[in-house]
C-alpha cells in the first residue's frame, strides 16, 4: 500500500508522544451521556490494532514513506538536509541509507513508489539551477540510478507529487503554480509534461495505474465562493468555515490517460462542483476497480459532529458508497489493504485521534485506536500477512503494529 506523502506526515504528528515512551496506553471510554439520535457520536468497537514490539530508532531529522519490496524494508527521510533512503532487512536492523541530493527548502521526504521485478523509486524536489526547482525520480532498487527529472520554474507551495508504473514506463504527476501536471516516463525518452484542464485551483493529484492498460489519474479543485464586496458567500443550510477562513468549494476530478501519457478523454467531476470534498485516497478495488475514498464536509453538522466518508468508484457503480456516516476530521482518510484482501480506512476524529473500519468487517463499525494515535499502518512487514510498519517522525522511529479483523462487542 502506498500513501506516503504529506497526508501519512500529517497524520503522524502526536508520534512523539508513544515513541518517546514506547508503548500505547488505551485512554478511558467516554461517559455515556444522553443526547439527540441525531447529534449522538458514533459507536466505537474495540481496538483491533496494537503494538508489536518496541519502536525501531532511526538517525534520520525526518522520516516518511515505508515501502516493502521482497524481503527489504525501504525507508525514506531527511538527513542532515538531504533527501535519503534507508534499506534494512526485516528484523529492522541499522538501515544502510543512499543520499539524493540537497532537499529542496522545508520539503518533505521523498515519495517510494515500489513497482514490479522488485523496482522501487523515490520521488524528490531539489533545489534547480538558477531558481525554480527539480523533480528527481531516483531508482534505489535493485540498484541505484537517477532515471527521470523535469525543472518546475513557479514556486507553488504544494510538493504534492506521486506516480504509478507498469513494466519499465510509469506516470509522474505534480503540483504546480498553474496547477496539476502530469509526464510519462519511459526509458530512453524525454519528460514531456501535460497540464491538466481544470476550472479551479488543482492539486494533489494521484496517480493508479489500470489493470486494462494506462492510468487513471485523480485530483482535487478548489474555488473561493465571495460576493462582490469579497465577503465570503453563505448558502442556505451551510456551515461557514472556521473564523478567518474564506469560503470555498471543493470537487474531485479524474482522467484516464493512456499508456503514451495522452489524455484518453476529457477529465470529468467526481462529486459535485458546489461540494466541500477535497481530501481523499485511492485504492484498487473489487476486479481491479479504481476506488476514491474520499472526506465530504458538505452536511451542515460537520463543524460539530464531524464530516463523512464515502467511496466513489471511478469505472463502476460501487455496492455501498458510504464507510462513514459521520465523525471524520479534516485529515485526508488513508486505505490499506491486506495480503488476504481485507481492506481498512484510517480517518482521524475532530479531535485528531485515529480510528479505523475495516470494511470486510460484518458490522463495518469503527474502532477506537490508541496505538495508531502515533501512526497508520503505512507498509506491510516482510513474511507477516497481519504485522504492519509504520513510521514516527518525533522521535525518528518505525513502530510494528498488528491489526486484525475481529468481531468484538462495542467499547463501553
Amino acid at each position: 500500500m502506498r500513501r506516503g506523502s504529506l497526508s501519512l506526515l500529517l497524520a503522524l504528528s502526536a508520534c512523539g508522544r508513544a515513541c518517546d515512551r514506547g508503548d500505547f496506553a488505551e485512554p478511558a471510554a467516554p461517559a455515556s451521556t444522553e443526547i439527540a439520535p441525531e447529534a449522538a457520536a458514533p459507536a466505537f468497537a474495540r481496538a483491533r490494532c496494537a503494538p508489536a514490539a518496541a519502536p525501531v530508532s532511526l538517525q534520520a531529522e525526518v522520516v516518511g514513506d515505508l515501502v516493502v519490496s521482497g524481503d527489504r524494508v525501504y525507508i525514506a527521510s531527511i538527513r542532515g538536509g538531504s533527501s535519503a533512503v534507508g534499506v534494512t532487512s526485516a528484523a529492522l536492523g541499522a538501515p544502510e541509507w543512499t543520499p539524493l541530493g540537497a532537499a529542496l527548502g522545508d520539503a518533505p521526504p521523498p515519495e517510494l513508489v515500489g513497482a514490479s521485478g522488485g523496482r522501487v523509486y523515490a520521488l524528490h524536489w531539489e533545489r534547480g539551477d538558477g531558481g525554480g526547482r527539480t523533480l528527481a525520480v531516483t531508482r534505489v532498487a535493485p540498484s541505484t540510478e537517477r532515471v527521470f527529472s523535469v525543472r518546475e520554474g513557479d514556486v507553488a507551495e504544494s510538493m504534492s507529487l506521486d506516480a504509478a508504473f507498469t513494466d519499465a514506463a510509469g506516470l509522474l504527476a505534480w503540483d504546480s503554480a498553474g496547477g496539476v501536471k502530469i509526464a510519462l516516463m519511459a526509458p530512453g525518452k524525454p519528460l514531456a509534461p501535460i497540464e491538466l484542464p481544470a476550472v479551479g485551483l488543482a492539486s494533489g493529484a494521484r496517480v493508479i495505474a489500470r489493470q486494462a492498460g494506462g492510468y487513471w489519474v485523480i485530483w482535487s479543485e478548489r474555488r473561493i465562493d465571495a460576493i462582490a464586496d469579497g465577503a465570503p458567500r453563505a448558502l442556505a443550510g451551510e456551515s461557514l468555515e472556521s473564523p478567518g477562513d474564506r469560503r470555498g468549494f471543493e470537487w474531485l476530478m479524474a482522467a484516464q490517460v493512456g499508456s503514451g501519457g495522452e489524455l484518453a478523454a476529457a477529465p470529468r467531476r467526481l462529486t459535485p462542483e458546489n461540494g466541500h470534498v477535497g481530501a481523499f485516497d485511492v485504492a484498487l478495488g473489487p476486479a481491479a476497480g479504481v476506488d476514491v475514498y474520499a472526506l465530504d464536509e458538505s452536511d451542515n453538522f460537520a463543524m460539530e459532529r464531524g464530516g463523512r466518508i464515502t467511496r466513489i468508484s471511478v469505472d463502476r457503480p460501487p455496492a455501498a458508497p458510504e464507510v462513514l456516516g459521520y465523525g471524520a476530521g479534516r485529515g485526508a482518510p488513508q486505505v490499506a489493504s491486506s495480503p488476504g484482501g481485507a481492506q481498512w480506512v484510517f480517518y482521524e476524529d475532530p479531535l485528531g485521534r485515529t480510528r479505523a473500519v475495516p470494511l470486510s468487517a460484518p458490522s463495518r463499525m469503527p474502532s477506537l485506536e490508541p496505538a495508531l494515535d502515533s501512526a497508520r499502518p503505512s507498509a506491510l512487514a516482510p513474511g507477516s500477512p497481519e504485522r504492519w510498519l509504520a513510521s514516527c517522525s518525533s522521535p525518528p522511529a518505525v513502530l510494528q503494529l498488528r491489526c486484525a479483523i475481529a468481531p468484538d462487542p462495542p467499547a463501553r
